[in-house]
C-alpha cells in the first residue's frame, strides 16, 4: 500500500523540513529541490504557513550565495510575520536574527545591528521557561 503523501498539507511542512535540515549540513542542492517543491504546494493550497518555507528559503539562497532572492524573501517574511503574530513575537526575533546574518554577509552592518537589537530585545522579554 503505498502513502500519496503528496496530496496532503503535511507534506509540505514535511518537505520545508527536510529542507531547512539539509540546507543546515550543507546539502544545498537536496535542500532547494525540497523547500522549492515546499513553497509549490503551499503557494498551490494557500497555505497559511507559507512564511515558514520563505524564511526557510531565504536562509538557503543566503547560503548560496544568491543574496537578492535571500533579501526578497527575508523582507516578505518580516512584513508577513510582523503583521501576523506582532512586532515582538518570538518568531520575528528568529527572521530578524537571520536577516541580519545576510546584511552582514551583504557589509550593511547598520542595518544589520538595528535588527540584531531588535531580535536581542525581544529574546530578553520571553520568559525563561520558553527559552529551553
Amino acid at each position: 500500500m503505498a502513502l500519496n503523501l503528496q496530496g496532503i498539507s503535511l507534506w509540505s511542512e514535511v518537505l520545508g523540513i527536510c529542507g531547512d535540515t539539509h540546507r543546515g549540513v550543507g546539502k544545498l542542492d537536496e535542500a532547494k529541490k525540497e523547500l522549492e517543491e515546499s513553497l509549490r504546494l503551499r503557494e498551490k493550497s494557500n497555505s497559511t504557513h507559507l512564511h515558514e518555507t520563505w524564511h526557510a528559503l531565504g536562509k538557503l539562497y543566503r547560503d548560496q550565495g544568491e543574496f537578492s532572492k535571500a533579501d526578497s524573501l527575508f523582507d516578505k517574511t518580516l512584513k508577513f510575520r510582523e503583521k501576523r503574530f506582532g512586532a515582538e513575537h518570538p518568531i520575528v526575533g528568529k527572521t530578524l536574527t537571520e536577516y541580519a546574518k545576510l546584511l552582514r554577509i551583504k557589509h550593511n552592518d547598520a542595518a544589520a545591528e538595528q535588527m540584531e537589537k531588535r531580535a536581542l530585545s525581544i529574546s530578553e522579554q520571553m520568559p525563561e521557561s520558553t527559552m529551553t
